[in-house]
């Protein structure tokens, strides 16, 4: 009867580990859902509304801007959103970070309406 070597052994366990962090992180580092879905005319309130926060969903309201937090077993995405003065939808910026892959971002920028004129600027 052949017996395995320990080294082998070990070589395998420690392969199914780095499967196993790789699938848990790719799991982590995709969008949450409806985040990227903010179109340019929706209001504060339709943008809070559309977000929805959970309970594993941290909403941090500030002046003039928004902010969502999500854990994910490894890493963190936090959404921040900008609105123009009269609380319309002007900027979304997704950023997702991770203790072994750093920061990642991505970001959506709307020109600020002019209302006087009816164009943006």
């Amino acid at each position: 009867m052949l017996r395995k070597s320990p080294f082998r052994l070990f070589g395998l366990l420690i392969l199914l580990c780095v499967i196993a962090y790789a699938v848990t992180f790719f799991v982590s580092a995709q969008i949450p859902e409806r985040w990227q879905e903010l179109s340019s005319g929706m209001k504060r309130e339709d943008v809070k509304q559309w977000i929805t926060p959970t309970g594993d969903t941290l909403y941090q309201p500030s002046h003039g801007q928004d902010t969502w937090l999500l854990d994910r077993p490894i890493g963190q995405w936090k959404l921040i959103v900008s609105y123009n003065e009269d609380d319309t939808f002007n900027r979304a910026s997704l950023l997702y970070s991770s203790p072994l892959f750093g920061e990642y971002t991505r970001a959506r920028h709307y020109a600020e309406y002019d209302r006087a004129t009816n164009k943006h600027n």
